[in-house]
């Protein structure tokens, strides 16, 4: 349609919803949680996202119970909620959650750092489901104060879900057919620990599949590790230790070298 739709969290911690139509580039704004009663945790955000496959809207947000919840809509006019907290065993949050439907399956997925510090997922397929990563791939605790990151990356399929440990390390989860795996990233590209309470993002080139992932450094300096073809002068390639397959593991400091 062309429409712009963006989630946010006003000063009274209601959920609101704009919409920018395509064709007039008119405004429209809804108050989502006048209508379903359900205010956010304070300190964290709603993320909008859309199903590819059938069109249908969703913010995601953690109430101020602190379980996540999950409002949803056909038509971006009627709204529905739903406490995925209570469809999932996985804990109670005071970070924000993260989640979209997979481009390539159309399975539902959420990801969120639990009170406990664990990283939990929440997924759709025909049935709710819920699965402690921390125990899955036998990672640290997530640091206190920090959120996860997810992504799916187009060209392979992968999951990846990217947060800090309180060892101040930075950590990826990969699902890759039907498994999960982890990997110390920084110890892989020999990177700076990161700063307490920092939250990394993963982004993924839907060219070249390459992995980005960018946090702050304890040196307060912005810190980038690439996984994928190599590129410029201006990276330090880690050798021999990386992966298999070409791809290698590069480290950018973008305070220094952008």
């Amino acid at each position: 349609t062309g429409d712009f739709h963006v989630a946010y969290v006003d000063t009274s911690q209601y959920v609101q919803y704009l919409i920018r139509n395509g064709s007039t580039g008119s405004w429209t704004r809804q108050d989502l949680t006048v209508s379903t009663g359900l205010d956010v945790y304070p300190g964290t955000s709603a993320q909008a996202f859309m199903d590819p496959f059938t069109g249908n809207h969703y913010v995601l947000f953690t109430a101020s119970n602190r379980r996540v919840n999950l409002f949803s809509s056909s038509n971006s006019t009627t709204w529905s909620a739903m406490d995925l907290t209570s469809l999932a065993p996985v804990d109670y949050t005071v970070s924000t959650p993260v989640g979209f439907v997979h481009p390539i399956t159309g399975a539902f997925y959420v990801y969120l750092m639990g009170q406990n510090q664990r990283v939990y997922e929440i997924w759709y397929n025909g049935s709710w489901y819920g699965n402690d990563l921390t125990a899955v791939a036998s990672v640290p605790y997530g640091d206190y104060g920090t959120s996860v990151s997810a992504v799916v990356n187009i060209l392979t399929g992968d999951i990846l879900v990217t947060f800090q440990g309180d060892n101040h390390r930075i950590n990826k989860f990969r699902y890759r057919n039907g498994t999960w795996s982890a990997t110390d990233l920084t110890s892989r590209a020999s990177v700076e620990y990161a700063r307490a309470g920092n939250t990394p993002q993963t982004f993924v080139d839907p060219f070249t599949g390459a992995e980005t992932t960018v946090f702050a450094g304890n040196n307060h300096r912005i810190q980038l590790i690439r996984f994928g073809p190599a590129f410029g002068t201006s990276t330090t390639v880690v050798p021999t230790s990386g992966p298999t397959r070409t791809d290698q593991y590069l480290f950018l400091d973008v305070n220094r070298d952008g």
